[in-house]
């Protein structure tokens, strides 16, 4: 009962974002998450632009104008003028205030059976959108390293994270907007460690086998978009291996890492700007 009336109250008050734009036919209008960099946010700028050949431009989410919503755990915040296409919800109890334009996919099943459950239209169509960058991004294969390691960005001061690791170990920055370097970086790994979702997403994306570990349990939403997101590529035991207090050494060899089956026709057919 409280929640409802959080969720009445919230849609009563809402304010839309003061500013206005109008944008050209060669523009297409977009949100994503951009007060912290990380790779899952940046990403958005750069995979839609090669998708659509347009320039991209920011939105906010409580835009008076039609705008997309593509990556990230970003859907709670769309109004009536989003456009969804990939994204998903931040947690079991979330839910957007108002029902989107339109739905085209979304991360996974789980946020599909929320937006039902709250009488939003949306296609059995899932996946993250950054599972397609190897249709615009090459990689170099050269491995360097055995595991490479990609904390949360609340992960990276953790303090066996700070301590000296085996030079068969990279530690992988989230906190980075350079897409293609971050590729290099993975594939340059034969095993991925991630607490990023991304980092998992990413992994599957270029064929590099991963597990979920964490470092903390700060992460907003707990298991919640790991699984949705499990589910769209037949993932098994998707928990997470707690490195909390671990010692960054040979036993990480010896964890269950897991390569997610990728099909994207469904997806990229799906997408509503692509040319």
């Amino acid at each position: 009962m409280l929640n409802n009336f959080r969720f009445t109250y919230k849609k009563a008050t809402y304010k839309y974002s003061s500013s206005d734009f109008k944008i050209n036919d060669d523009q297409i209008s977009l949100f994503w998450w951009r007060e912290k960099e990380n790779l899952g946010d940046a990403l958005n700028l750069d995979l839609v632009e090669k998708i659509s050949c347009k320039k991209v431009i920011w939105s906010d989410h409580n835009s008076r104008s039609e705008y997309n919503m593509v990556v990230g755990s970003v859907l709670q915040l769309a109004n009536s003028n989003a456009k969804i296409w990939g994204a998903g919800l931040i947690s079991h109890n979330a839910r957007p205030l108002f029902a989107p334009k339109k739905v085209f996919a979304v991360r996974g099943p789980m946020t599909r059976d929320l937006l039902r459950k709250y009488n939003i239209d949306c296609p059995e169509i899932y996946g993250d959108p950054a599972l397609l960058l190897p249709k615009f991004y090459s990689a170099s294969y050269s491995k360097k390293y055995k595991i490479g390691i990609v904390p949360h960005f609340i992960d990276k001061n953790s303090r066996n994270l700070l301590n000296d690791i085996p030079d068969w170990v990279n530690i992988i920055d989230i906190e980075t907007s350079d897409v293609q370097l971050f590729i290099n970086q993975i594939c340059e790994c034969e095993f991925i460690l991630s607490s990023s979702l991304h980092g998992i997403i990413i992994a599957d994306a270029f064929g590099i086998p991963s597990a979920r570990v964490s470092f903390t349990n700060k992460i907003i939403g707990g298991d919640f978009k790991f699984q949705d997101y499990s589910l769209t590529v037949d993932r098994k035991h998707f928990k997470a291996v707690d490195l909390s207090n671990a010692v960054l050494g040979p036993e990480l060899l010896n964890l269950n890492y897991q390569l997610g089956c990728v099909n994207t026709d469904d997806l990229f057919d799906s997408c509503p700007f692509r040319t």
